[in-house]
């Protein structure tokens, strides 16, 4: 195969996230991406993993504070992140935390190298969401850090009730390389993920 034709996936990431008006758009949401932040995308619209240090760099903060922000926080009973900018690429945490000298926490090894950034332009989901290690977040639904369509004092979904949980421990979920888990109902497994992902995953038990 000639090396400068596209692969499959970036010919159908092209197609998701291109409109014909020659612009490139967000990876999920259908705002289209600034001029300026064209640049973090490939050629086919795709993302483009950068070296942490230059992601670091066009944030306008250390490699250090970019590690930093990495992972939710407690505050008391909530939960959520500290994203000291929300400018910049997409870089993973296998890199970042190597720059550093570190091996990745343990509450994030699960798809360490995938991507992640703390722009939400990049995602066109509006201000707020972030990405980790391949999983979209809305920072701001991380308090009970459950996934996004948990409260912590109902269920995930219809099928999946958690009685009388305020909150889900913060690192409880650090077996499955992330960095929160949440026991299902009766019968219904377990699911883990990051606070305020669109997903988390679920291992069912009938």
């Amino acid at each position: 195969m000639n090396e400068d034709q596209p692969s499959l996936l970036q010919m159908a990431q092209q197609a998701m996230n291109n409109d014909g008006s020659g612009g490139v758009h967000g990876l999920y949401g259908g705002g289209a991406v600034s001029p300026e932040d064209q640049k973090y995308f490939d050629a086919y619209g795709g993302w483009r993993i950068d070296d942490p240090e230059q992601a670091a760099a066009a944030s306008g903060i250390s490699l250090g504070q970019l590690a930093g922000g990495f992972f939710p926080q407690s505050n008391g009973q909530d939960q959520g992140y500290k994203i000291p900018s929300d400018k910049g690429g997409f870089f993973n945490a296998e890199n970042l935390f190597r720059k550093l000298g570190r091996d990745v926490p343990r509450i994030g090894t699960f798809n360490q190298a995938a991507p992640s950034t703390n722009n939400w332009r990049l995602l066109g989901m509006g201000p707020g969401w972030i990405m980790r290690n391949g999983s979209l977040i809305d920072t701001n639904s991380a308090q009970a850090g459950g996934p996004r369509s948990w409260s912590g004092s109902g269920g995930i979904s219809a099928e999946h009730f958690v009685s009388g949980r305020g909150s889900t421990p913060l690192g409880a979920g650090q077996g499955y390389g992330v960095p929160n888990m949440i026991q299902i109902g009766a019968g219904h497994g377990t699911s883990w993920g990051w606070p305020g992902a669109d997903y988390w995953n679920s291992t069912s038990q009938y």
